[in-house]
């Protein structure tokens, strides 16, 4: 009976637990506020402090490792780091930060894309990320030109070959290229969905259960993120998923797969903590042991939000769980 009581409030916790800040009404989903930072956060009077960023309330931060090189000649080196990736890196770990990485990309190809990919991993190795790798594509003047099944298999050619590598992987683009550049329901099939979409008072309409992330304003003002000791532009980003307990549970990106202790993880499930009924139900499964379990419709349900269609849903899981446990 305890064991009962403390895998369903384990559950119980994930689902209805309250995001730190207030949240707007439509927002009941977000589960962390975050910042995408590359070397254009530094020089000229630019600083970045990630303690002071998480005392602000930030809880991620997606990090540029590099680039793919426009009209390079064959002799030049194709693809290059962003010159302050490590040091991000470096910072934003020892503030506390939870880190992903985003590869921006000229590729006209899917060979090119899948070079970029080569080097994004070489560029992450040794890494634990518990955000995921995005696939940066929005270079309308080298890649407009492209159809839409070529763009949609360049971006796809780079997540495979990340995820191949054991690495949960996304792709970022504007609303405008999810619309019209891209097969957004191909893309969203096989992995993760970065969307930049501004401001933040008109919010996409787009299916929200399409993408986890949420770039919002490029304007955003941040404490830590300064030009000459005062606030300055940033991007930010809300979190619809719970990534770092997904990507420890299915043991991705630098992570032994089944590591994830939920006890130990306390605070950060109340801090980082509101997963939807999938991501929940994937976490009372591992919790459970029953990592051969399958999770159909017949188990998990949504509404047309993408919210809990019915809490009955979760409490049966957990005591079918329980019984074959």
């Amino acid at each position: 009976m305890k064991k009962a009581f403390t895998l369903l409030a384990a559950v119980l916790l994930l689902l209805f637990a309250v995001p730190f800040g207030a949240l707007a009404a439509g927002e009941e989903k977000i589960v962390a506020k975050g910042i995408d930072v590359s070397y254009a956060n530094y020089g000229k009077g630019k600083t970045v402090d990630f303690n002071k960023a998480k005392a602000d309330g930030i809880r991620f931060v997606i990090i540029r490792a590099g680039y793919s090189g426009k009209g390079l000649s064959s002799t030049q080196k194709e693809t290059l780091p962003d010159t302050h990736f490590e040091l991000n890196c470096k910072n934003a770990a020892a503030a506390g930060l939870k880190i992903g990485v985003y590869y921006y990309s000229y590729a006209k190809t899917v060979a090119e894309a899948e070079r970029d990919a080569a080097d994004c991993l070489r560029f992450v190795k040794n890494k634990q990320l518990e955000y995921p790798i995005y696939y940066d594509m929005e270079d309308e003047k080298y890649q407009g030109g492209l159809t839409t099944r070529q763009r949609t298999d360049i971006a796809l050619a780079f997540t495979r070959k990340v995820q191949q590598a054991g690495y949960m992987a996304g792709v970022y683009a504007n609303k405008n290229w999810f619309t019209n550049y891209l097969d957004l329901n191909a893309i969203q099939k096989e992995c993760e969905i970065w969307l930049a979409h501004y401001p933040r008072s008109d919010k996409p309409d787009i299916d929200y259960s399409a993408y986890g992330l949420w770039q919002y304003a490029s304007d955003g003002k941040v404490d830590g993120l300064y030009l000459n000791g005062q606030k300055t532009n940033v991007d930010v980003n809300v979190a619809y998923r719970d990534y770092p307990t997904l990507i420890r549970i299915k043991g991705l990106n630098g992570f032994a797969k089944n590591t994830y202790k939920p006890a130990a993880e306390k605070q950060d499930i109340n801090c980082d903590g509101v997963l939807d009924l999938k991501d929940a139900a994937l976490l009372a499964r591992y919790t459970a042991g029953q990592n051969n379990l399958e999770l159909n419709e017949s188990v998990v349900s949504y509404n047309g939000s993408g919210a809990p269609a019915n809490l009955k849903n979760v409490v049966e899981l957990v005591r079918r769980l329980l019984e074959q446990n």
